[in-house]
């Protein structure tokens, strides 16, 4: 009883120290880029953290669940909208996305592919394996030439990398990236951290070999989304993607990207646009 009871009182506090560690991290990195924009009212801000830490608990204790899994499941609904494929974050369990899926079809999105991979250490090259088999059978289940992609955290990277490789006959129109480390992230610097997710760290030979020869901007069309109080992305400007159209919210955390209204009604109208991307509805939470 005594050590599950220190097991669930270190996974309470980890979601404050990762906070704790972010805001100093914002710090030494700030670049003044909201100086001259209202700021952050702090029950918004309160609300945020508290949402995002009681989310990390829930995903740490969906982790196991995941271990040694691959999800895949593909609905083919009605046909309003183009075939969506969401591509779980590193680890993820699909509970995560449940909110932001009924969403989606609410709006028209019935032809979806959900996907997700677990490795013990972050592994790109399995996520692209699962992004191409998604990709494939979502195409082969509705006929249709080209799918939308919606990813989040590292699987943003994943189909950086997936575009690279398959080049023009990736069969994909449009990718929307929600809380991304485009650019790395100190947080793969962190300790334990690192042995787990050294991959996403900034400079490192990961990224070097995305950035070396990255034609995913030239093949569709790129959008990211991401959160000036992401404690997961660091600094926040690493989230920026060049060649992509970024839209920067202010409020919800990394996993909190899933589930608030507000991100949801911009990913809604950019999944929906007929070409040019959109930014209405970029306002903080609360």
């Amino acid at each position: 009883m005594v050590a599950l009871a220190i097991l669930a009182l270190a996974g309470a506090a980890l979601p404050f120290v990762v906070e704790w560690r972010a805001a100093r991290a914002r710090r030494r990195a700030d670049t003044c880029a909201h100086e001259e924009e209202e700021p952050l009212h702090w029950r918004a801000w309160l609300r945020g953290r508290l949402d995002e830490a009681a989310l990390t608990l829930v995903a740490l204790a969906l982790a196991p669940l995941t271990l040694g899994r691959r999800a895949l499941a593909v609905h083919a609904g009605p046909a309003d909208r183009s075939p969506l494929v969401l591509l779980l974050g590193w680890g993820q369990h699909p509970w995560l996305w449940r909110l932001l899926v009924r969403r989606l079809r609410a709006d028209g999105w019935g032809r979806v592919a959900v996907a997700g991979w677990t490795t013990p250490r972050l592994d790109l090259d399995r996520g692209t394996a699962v992004l191409a088999d998604a990709i494939a059978r979502l195409r082969a289940a509705t006929g249709a030439a080209r799918v939308d992609v919606l990813a989040h955290g590292a699987a943003g990277l994943v189909v950086r990398a997936y575009l690279g490789r398959v080049g023009a006959d990736a069969g994909v129109g449009r990718v929307l990236t929600v809380g991304s480390p485009h650019q790395g992230t100190e947080a793969a610097t962190w300790g334990g951290v690192r042995a787990l997710a050294g991959a996403l760290a900034p400079d490192g030979a990961t990224l070097r070999a995305l950035a070396a020869d990255d034609r995913a901007p030239d093949l569709v069309e790129f959008v990211t989304l991401y959160s000036y109080e992401d404690a997961l992305v660091l600094p926040p400007g690493h989230a920026y993607y060049p060649g992509a159209f970024g839209i920067e919210v202010r409020g919800p955390g990394h996993l909190g990207l899933l589930r608030s209204w507000h991100v949801y009604e911009l990913i809604r109208e950019n999944l929906a646009a007929e070409s040019a991307p959109v930014r209405t509805a970029a306002r903080a939470d609360g």
